[in-house]
């Protein structure tokens, strides 16, 4: 497979605020599978806007596994606790 063909294959979901952040000033539109809901709250994301047009999640990898997501990005704690 052409390495053009994987990187058109990638698909990132985020779970919580700080990595959505990343996500969406790095990640081109079509690669972002799910940012977490808060991304999309004007009250706690200045980049709210880029947020609105992507599925939003709660911030759990059971609401992201659906998307099939290539790469999911978290803070270190997922289910409220640190491995």
């Amino acid at each position: 497979m052409a390495a053009s063909a994987l990187l058109a294959a990638v698909s990132v979901a985020s779970l919580n605020l700080c990595t959505d952040e990343y996500l969406l000033l790095l990640a081109k539109p079509s690669e972002i599978a799910s940012v977490s809901f808060l991304s999309q709250d004007p009250q706690e994301s200045p980049l709210w806007k880029l947020a609105q047009g992507h599925h939003a999640n709660r911030g759990s990898l059971e609401d992201v596994l659906a998307k099939r997501p290539a790469v999911v990005l978290s803070m270190g704690a997922v289910g409220g606790r640190v491995r």
